[in-house]
Protein backbone atom coordinates (compact mmCIF):
# COMPACT_ATOMS: atom_id res chain seq x y z
CA UNK A 1 0.00 0.00 0.00
CA UNK A 2 1.00 3.72 -0.83
CA UNK A 3 2.84 5.35 2.24
CA UNK A 4 0.17 8.28 3.80
CA UNK A 5 1.61 11.71 5.43
CA UNK A 6 0.05 13.38 7.78
CA UNK A 7 0.77 16.64 10.45
CA UNK A 8 -0.40 16.17 14.08
CA UNK A 9 -0.98 19.77 15.39
CA UNK A 10 -2.29 20.47 19.13
CA UNK A 11 -3.00 23.22 21.80
CA UNK A 12 -3.36 26.19 19.37
CA UNK A 13 -4.80 27.93 22.14
CA UNK A 14 -5.61 31.24 19.83
CA UNK A 15 -6.55 33.86 21.23
CA UNK A 16 -10.25 35.11 21.79
CA UNK A 17 -11.98 37.53 24.02
CA UNK A 18 -12.52 35.19 26.64
CA UNK A 19 -9.60 34.11 27.41
CA UNK A 20 -7.67 33.41 30.08
CA UNK A 21 -5.50 35.95 31.64
CA UNK A 22 -2.59 33.75 30.80
CA UNK A 23 -3.29 33.09 27.26
CA UNK A 24 -3.78 36.99 26.66
CA UNK A 25 -0.09 37.34 28.44
CA UNK A 26 1.67 34.89 25.97
CA UNK A 27 0.02 36.75 23.21
CA UNK A 28 1.24 39.97 24.41
CA UNK A 29 4.37 39.37 26.02
CA UNK A 30 5.53 36.41 24.19
CA UNK A 31 4.34 35.70 20.41
CA UNK A 32 0.59 35.70 19.88
CA UNK A 33 -0.34 32.01 19.14
CA UNK A 34 -1.89 32.60 15.87
CA UNK A 35 1.64 33.78 14.38
CA UNK A 36 3.11 30.41 15.74
CA UNK A 37 -0.05 28.27 13.62
CA UNK A 38 0.07 30.38 10.58
CA UNK A 39 4.01 29.68 10.33
CA UNK A 40 3.73 25.80 10.90
CA UNK A 41 0.78 25.84 8.61
CA UNK A 42 2.80 27.58 5.85
CA UNK A 43 5.81 24.96 6.35
CA UNK A 44 3.22 22.04 5.97
CA UNK A 45 1.99 23.87 2.67
CA UNK A 46 4.66 22.29 0.92
CA UNK A 47 4.48 18.43 2.79
CA UNK A 48 1.96 17.26 0.00
CA UNK A 49 -0.22 15.81 3.38
CA UNK A 50 -2.74 13.61 2.98
CA UNK A 51 -4.42 14.93 5.82
CA UNK A 52 -3.98 16.86 9.21
CA UNK A 53 -5.05 15.85 12.98
CA UNK A 54 -5.54 18.72 15.22
CA UNK A 55 -6.14 17.17 19.33
CA UNK A 56 -7.97 20.01 21.04
CA UNK A 57 -7.94 23.39 22.46
CA UNK A 58 -8.23 25.01 19.33
CA UNK A 59 -9.51 28.14 20.50
CA UNK A 60 -9.15 29.10 24.05
CA UNK A 61 -12.50 29.32 25.28
CA UNK A 62 -13.65 31.20 21.77
CA UNK A 63 -16.94 32.03 20.12
CA UNK A 64 -18.08 30.76 16.90
CA UNK A 65 -16.45 33.67 14.71
CA UNK A 66 -13.27 32.60 16.08
CA UNK A 67 -14.02 28.96 14.86
CA UNK A 68 -15.09 30.41 11.85
CA UNK A 69 -11.46 32.42 11.03
CA UNK A 70 -9.43 29.45 12.41
CA UNK A 71 -11.13 27.42 10.09
CA UNK A 72 -10.37 29.62 6.99
CA UNK A 73 -6.72 29.88 8.15
CA UNK A 74 -6.35 26.51 7.21
CA UNK A 75 -8.32 26.53 4.04
CA UNK A 76 -5.99 29.36 3.01
CA UNK A 77 -3.26 27.15 3.47
CA UNK A 78 -3.75 23.80 3.01
CA UNK A 79 -6.55 23.77 0.39
CA UNK A 80 -8.25 20.26 -0.02
CA UNK A 81 -6.42 18.44 2.77
CA UNK A 82 -9.00 17.21 5.00
CA UNK A 83 -8.82 18.06 9.12
CA UNK A 84 -9.36 16.17 11.39
CA UNK A 85 -10.51 17.14 15.13
CA UNK A 86 -10.48 16.26 18.59
CA UNK A 87 -11.25 18.85 21.04
CA UNK A 88 -9.87 20.08 24.30
CA UNK A 89 -11.20 21.44 28.02
CA UNK A 90 -10.59 25.05 26.53
CA UNK A 91 -12.78 24.55 23.29
CA UNK A 92 -16.31 25.33 23.34
CA UNK A 93 -18.50 22.42 21.85
CA UNK A 94 -21.46 25.18 19.99
CA UNK A 95 -19.41 27.27 18.76
CA UNK A 96 -16.84 24.87 17.14
CA UNK A 97 -20.15 23.17 15.58
CA UNK A 98 -20.66 26.64 14.43
CA UNK A 99 -17.99 28.28 13.23
CA UNK A 100 -15.80 25.17 12.24
CA UNK A 101 -18.34 22.78 10.85
CA UNK A 102 -21.15 25.32 10.07
CA UNK A 103 -23.36 23.51 11.76
CA UNK A 104 -26.77 25.47 13.14
CA UNK A 105 -26.95 24.06 16.48
CA UNK A 106 -26.86 24.88 19.99
CA UNK A 107 -25.56 21.70 20.75
CA UNK A 108 -23.17 21.43 23.41
CA UNK A 109 -22.48 17.77 23.88
CA UNK A 110 -19.94 15.41 23.53
CA UNK A 111 -18.05 15.90 20.10
CA UNK A 112 -17.73 12.68 18.16
CA UNK A 113 -16.85 11.90 14.49
CA UNK A 114 -15.63 9.29 12.23
CA UNK A 115 -14.00 10.02 8.89
CA UNK A 116 -11.91 7.68 6.22
CA UNK A 117 -9.12 8.96 4.49
CA UNK A 118 -7.19 6.75 1.69
CA UNK A 119 -8.45 3.63 3.67
CA UNK A 120 -7.48 4.81 7.67
CA UNK A 121 -10.46 5.22 9.39
CA UNK A 122 -9.92 8.15 12.28
CA UNK A 123 -12.15 8.25 15.24
CA UNK A 124 -12.53 11.23 17.51
CA UNK A 125 -13.66 10.84 20.98
CA UNK A 126 -14.05 13.81 23.18
CA UNK A 127 -11.86 12.66 26.12
CA UNK A 128 -12.21 16.54 28.34
CA UNK A 129 -15.79 16.36 28.05
CA UNK A 130 -16.66 14.81 31.63
CA UNK A 131 -13.60 15.04 33.05
CA UNK A 132 -11.96 18.26 31.95
CA UNK A 133 -7.93 18.73 32.73
CA UNK A 134 -8.13 15.05 33.75
CA UNK A 135 -10.08 13.52 31.15
CA UNK A 136 -12.25 10.21 30.74
CA UNK A 137 -13.83 8.08 28.28
CA UNK A 138 -17.82 7.45 30.07
CA UNK A 139 -19.70 4.45 28.47
CA UNK A 140 -21.07 6.54 25.84
CA UNK A 141 -18.02 6.94 23.95
CA UNK A 142 -16.32 3.27 24.35
CA UNK A 143 -19.78 2.72 23.12
CA UNK A 144 -19.55 4.69 19.56
CA UNK A 145 -15.92 3.74 19.47
CA UNK A 146 -16.80 -0.20 19.25
CA UNK A 147 -19.62 0.23 17.08
CA UNK A 148 -17.03 2.60 14.67
CA UNK A 149 -14.72 -0.39 15.11
CA UNK A 150 -16.96 -2.88 13.93
CA UNK A 151 -16.50 -2.19 10.12
CA UNK A 152 -12.57 -2.27 9.54
CA UNK A 153 -11.65 -0.22 6.18
CA UNK A 154 -8.11 -1.44 4.68
CA UNK A 155 -5.83 0.38 6.73
CA UNK A 156 -7.50 -0.17 10.18
CA UNK A 157 -8.22 2.84 12.54
CA UNK A 158 -6.55 5.52 14.37
CA UNK A 159 -8.14 7.25 17.59
CA UNK A 160 -7.70 10.99 18.20
CA UNK A 161 -8.23 12.23 21.75
CA UNK A 162 -7.16 15.55 23.78
CA UNK A 163 -5.37 13.41 26.73
CA UNK A 164 -2.86 11.18 26.43
CA UNK A 165 -3.41 7.53 28.18
CA UNK A 166 0.62 8.11 28.54
CA UNK A 167 3.02 10.26 29.48
CA UNK A 168 6.49 11.61 30.75
CA UNK A 169 5.15 11.96 34.30
CA UNK A 170 2.70 9.52 35.66
CA UNK A 171 0.36 12.34 37.37
CA UNK A 172 0.12 13.47 33.53
CA UNK A 173 -1.45 10.93 31.83
CA UNK A 174 -5.07 9.77 31.44
CA UNK A 175 -6.36 6.43 33.60
CA UNK A 176 -8.25 4.48 30.54
CA UNK A 177 -11.37 2.56 32.13
CA UNK A 178 -10.77 -1.11 31.69
CA UNK A 179 -13.15 -1.63 29.02
CA UNK A 180 -10.87 1.44 26.75
CA UNK A 181 -8.07 -0.89 27.51
CA UNK A 182 -9.79 -4.02 26.51
CA UNK A 183 -11.05 -2.40 22.79
CA UNK A 184 -7.48 -1.70 22.36
CA UNK A 185 -6.53 -5.07 22.96
CA UNK A 186 -8.77 -6.45 19.83
CA UNK A 187 -6.24 -4.99 17.70
CA UNK A 188 -8.54 -2.91 15.20
CA UNK A 189 -7.20 0.75 17.01
CA UNK A 190 -3.59 0.71 15.10
CA UNK A 191 -2.47 4.16 17.38
CA UNK A 192 -3.89 7.20 19.14
CA UNK A 193 -3.15 10.84 18.78
CA UNK A 194 -3.34 12.69 21.75
CA UNK A 195 -2.38 16.31 22.99
CA UNK A 196 -3.08 18.44 26.11
CA UNK A 197 0.65 17.89 27.77
CA UNK A 198 2.31 20.43 25.62
CA UNK A 199 4.85 18.83 25.21
CA UNK A 200 5.63 15.59 22.74
CA UNK A 201 5.60 11.86 23.40
CA UNK A 202 5.63 8.65 22.42
CA UNK A 203 4.43 5.54 24.45
CA UNK A 204 2.50 2.62 24.39
CA UNK A 205 -0.56 1.17 25.82
CA UNK A 206 -1.92 -2.40 25.60
CA UNK A 207 0.60 -2.75 22.87
CA UNK A 208 -0.42 0.30 20.71
CA UNK A 209 1.56 3.24 20.13
CA UNK A 210 0.48 6.55 21.55
CA UNK A 211 1.55 9.73 19.82
CA UNK A 212 1.50 13.14 21.61
CA UNK A 213 1.94 15.90 20.44
CA UNK A 214 3.52 19.09 21.75
CA UNK A 215 1.90 22.57 21.14
CA UNK A 216 2.01 25.75 19.02
CA UNK A 217 0.77 28.01 22.07
CA UNK A 218 3.80 27.36 24.33
CA UNK A 219 5.54 24.64 26.01
CA UNK A 220 5.53 22.53 29.09
CA UNK A 221 8.39 20.82 30.57
CA UNK A 222 6.97 18.02 32.78
CA UNK A 223 9.09 17.21 35.74
CA UNK A 224 8.76 15.25 38.21
CA UNK A 225 6.83 17.39 41.05
CA UNK A 226 5.64 20.53 38.29
CA UNK A 227 4.96 21.73 34.86
CA UNK A 228 7.13 24.75 33.64
CA UNK A 229 5.57 26.95 30.96
CA UNK A 230 7.87 27.79 28.72
CA UNK A 231 8.16 29.95 25.06
CA UNK A 232 8.55 27.04 23.29
CA UNK A 233 6.34 25.42 20.50
CA UNK A 234 6.35 22.13 18.33
CA UNK A 235 4.13 20.20 15.91
CA UNK A 236 4.19 16.53 15.05
CA UNK A 237 5.18 15.25 11.49
CA UNK A 238 3.68 11.52 10.97
CA UNK A 239 3.71 8.59 8.20
CA UNK A 240 2.03 5.52 7.85
CA UNK A 241 4.09 2.99 5.50
CA UNK A 242 2.98 0.52 3.27
CA UNK A 243 3.38 -1.84 5.73
CA UNK A 244 1.07 -0.99 8.64
CA UNK A 245 3.14 0.94 10.62
CA UNK A 246 3.17 4.88 12.10
CA UNK A 247 5.70 6.44 12.63
CA UNK A 248 6.10 10.37 14.30
CA UNK A 249 8.66 13.13 15.19
CA UNK A 250 8.68 16.42 16.53
CA UNK A 251 9.22 19.80 14.39
CA UNK A 252 10.50 22.34 17.38
CA UNK A 253 10.62 25.82 16.58
CA UNK A 254 12.74 26.57 20.04
CA UNK A 255 13.83 30.23 20.79
CA UNK A 256 15.65 30.87 23.63
CA UNK A 257 14.26 29.08 26.15
CA UNK A 258 12.30 31.30 28.41
CA UNK A 259 10.73 30.18 31.81
CA UNK A 260 6.64 31.31 31.98
CA UNK A 261 5.77 30.26 35.02
CA UNK A 262 5.87 27.12 37.28
CA UNK A 263 2.83 24.76 38.46
CA UNK A 264 3.56 22.56 41.28
CA UNK A 265 1.38 19.31 40.69
CA UNK A 266 -0.07 19.68 44.11
CA UNK A 267 -1.44 23.18 43.63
Amino acid sequence: MEEIRFAHVSDTHIVAAGSSAFIHRVQREVRDPLENLAECLAALSCQNLDFLLLTGDLIHEGEAEDYRRYRALFHRYLPGVSLCCALGNHDRRAAFRQGFLDQQTLDEGPYLACAQVKGLQIISLDSPYTDGMRGGLPADQLNYLARQLENQPPRGSIVLMHNPSVAQQPWGAMVPPEEYRAILRQGGVKAVFAGHLHSAYYGWLEDVPQFTAGSLAFGIDMEPDASVYTNCYSYNMCRLDGQGRFSAWPVVVDPARRVLQVKRIDE
